[in-house]
């Protein structure tokens, strides 16, 4: 369904984007091009567009006053988690903190929940874990009492997320498994890839290969299945995991690269929690190639179309040991 949906707004995508510069000229535009930005950015992420994504989002904001509204903070919210995907963590708080104080103010207490939870994310990217704690902890506390299991599920993830950064792979796995339990129950399919990749991290940080195996080749035909490029992209920074964790260092070069060469192209940039699993491995497969032969393959993964790396993963995970 999803995939569908991200097919036929591949068709309008010149039609949005003519639709955002109207909204620069007629009357009522300025509402007009917040609503729109907020109805399209689950394509742009999907879709690994997130530059262009943010730079709409940021248009329209510029273009309305700054009188607070459900339609601003929503919008100033899409702009903070935008940033937040690619990486520009003080931005993403700036837009953040100013979408929850409207929230507060305005007494929209999912959207409250949802604000909380990339505030989080981008506390920890700085450095600072007992704030994104704190964020994380109010977000769950609210999804509960409003019983959404949505933000309840998004919520986990992010306290997850800084367990695992600081190594209690004990605590995070539970709350993935609960995460993904949540996304199945919901039917939302790229919320279970996303909780299935988080898992195989953790099971890879345990030494559980097999069972990461399994898990990303679930995620893997998630992502075929929605022509999601996030979620592509994950898996093939976690199978780089997987390949260096079983000594393969050759293909943990390849994957590695032809994720990285997928972040170039879609401005997704990896989470405190991912940097902090994947890096420590790229640099075993690193020290083991030697560098002339880890940049041979790094560069012939980088060369390698997305599609075509997604096929390699499919395969190399299928192969099992």
């Amino acid at each position: 369904m999803k995939g569908a949906w991200l097919s036929r707004l591949d068709l309008e995508r010149e039609n949005i984007l003519s639709a955002h510069a109207w909204c620069d000229r007629t009357h009522g535009g300025a509402e007009t091009g917040l609503r729109l930005v907020y109805a399209v950015k689950l394509y742009w992420i999907s879709r690994g567009l997130l530059g262009l994504g943010y730079r709409v989002t940021v248009e329209a904001l510029a273009r309305a006053t700054h009188e607070p509204s459900g339609a601003r903070c929503r919008a100033l919210f899409d702009a903070g988690q935008l940033a937040c995907f690619m990486g520009r963590y003080a931005e993403a708080r700036r837009y953040l903190e100013e979408s929850l104080t409207i929230a507060r103010d305005i007494g929209d207490r999912r959207r409250i929940a949802a604000v909380l939870q990339p505030l989080g994310v981008a506390s920890l990217a700085q450095g600072d874990p007992a704030t994104a704690r704190g964020y994380a902890a109010e977000a769950l506390e609210m999804a509960r009492e409003l019983g959404n299991k949505r933000e309840l599920a998004t919520a986990l993830n992010v306290l997850a997320a800084i367990h695992r950064v600081e190594g209690r792979l004990d605590v995070a796995e539970p709350l993935y498994e609960n995460v993904v339990a949540l996304a199945r129950e919901l039917g939302d399919r790229e919320s279970i890839a996303i909780g299935l990749l988080n898992l195989a991290m953790a099971s890879i940080g345990r030494g559980s290969s097999d069972r990461a195996r399994e898990l990303l080749l679930e995620a893997l035909a998630i992502a075929e299945e929605i022509g999601s490029k996030q979620t592509g992209q994950s898996v093939l920074e976690v199978s780089a995991g997987l390949a260096a964790l079983r000594k393969e260092w050759r293909h943990a070069a390849r994957f590695y690269g032809a994720a990285e060469a997928q972040a170039e192209q879609t401005g997704l940039r990896r989470d405190p929690a991912d940097e902090a699993f994947l890096l420590p491995l790229v640099a075993n497969a690193r020290a083991a190639l030697n560098e002339v032969d880890f940049a041979e393959a790094d560069a012939a993964g980088r060369a390698l179309p997305y599609g075509s790396a997604l096929v390699e993963a499919r395969a190399w995970l299928a192969r099992g040991h």
